[in-house]
């Protein structure tokens, strides 16, 4: 407590507060004035109200500061779109209005993201593990049978749930949008992600569209290191030669195997320097 030059009490431990928050949001409060993060948990909520108190008279925070909240949240095979606002406190506090937005995106992969990560294991099933390193993301991929395939939909939904870690809020906070179920667009401008392989077995990234929004290519190579590759199919044959396969044949559906046929047939016609018509399905 302190008092102003009229003598008036004033307080000086105020409360933020952010009402309609999901219970197991992860939470980052942090102090644009003063670039101090004030607040990053997962806090066990009763009601749907979060609600901190910081001291105005601290070396962190002072009355008028910029006080940003982000808040993301993943559970299984469901998660909300990350969130962020931004405020001004004083002596009265602050209160965020905000709305989280379920990701349908994710909801419809159906894979919990949470099973990649490194710490976790990694997917026993797929044999696929994901850790994050600096801005970029590492993949390694143990299956010992080929062929070696990482889908856009696994990258992504570990993505959403790395952005639910005390580290990745701060990281990789909005590094991914995805603009549908196969176009992921990296945020440049927000991370500057790449994604690398550090398995001996050469990867090929496929499910649809990973891109940069400045262009760059989205793999980072390490020459000092013997690693394996990463091959990116952009999901060319998913998007626009499927679909002209299917009208071809009418109402008979092109199955599974009638793409693999295709996808192969295109793969041989890039590889064949006297044939290469096909310069845009595959990006490195």
């Amino acid at each position: 407590m302190f008092y102003n030059q009229d003598l008036q009490l004033m307080a000086t431990n105020v409360n933020i507060t952010a009402p309609g928050i999901e219970n197991g949001s992860r939470i980052q409060l942090y102090n644009i004035t003063k670039s101090v993060e004030l607040y990053n948990q997962q806090p066990d909520l009763t009601s749907t109200t979060f609600s901190t108190t910081v001291d105005l008279d601290s070396n962190d925070v002072d009355n008028g500061d910029t006080i940003r909240m982000r808040v993301t949240c993943q559970a299984g095979a469901t998660a909300l779109l990350p969130l962020e606002v931004i405020g001004t406190i004083n002596s009265a506090g602050l209160t965020f209005p905000q709305s989280q937005q379920s990701d349908t995106v994710y909801d419809g992969i159906g894979i919990d993201g949470s099973i990649f990560d490194s710490s976790n294991g990694g997917d026993t099933t797929s044999g696929l593990t994901m850790t994050p390193d600096g801005t970029n993301i590492l993949i390694t991929l143990s299956d010992s049978v080929p062929p070696y395939q990482v889908t856009v939909q696994q990258i992504y939904s570990y993505f959403a749930y790395l952005q639910t870690e005390a580290t990745g809020i701060t990281t990789f906070y909005n590094a991914i949008t995805p603009v549908d179920g196969l176009n992921f667009r990296i945020n440049v401008d927000h991370v500057d992600l790449k994604i690398q392989n550090t398995g001996t077995n050469d990867i090929n990234l496929m499910g649809g569209r990973l891109f940069r929004s400045n262009e760059t290519t989205v793999v980072y190579t390490d020459s000092t290191q013997n690693y394996g590759t990463i091959t990116h199919d952009t999901g060319f044959l998913l998007q626009f030669i499927q679909p002209q396969v299917e009208t071809a044949l009418g109402d008979i559906v092109a199955s599974a195997t009638d793409m693999s046929t295709v996808k192969a047939d295109v793969a041989a016609i890039k590889s064949d320097p006297n044939l290469n018509l096909i310069t845009a399905i595959y990006t490195s």
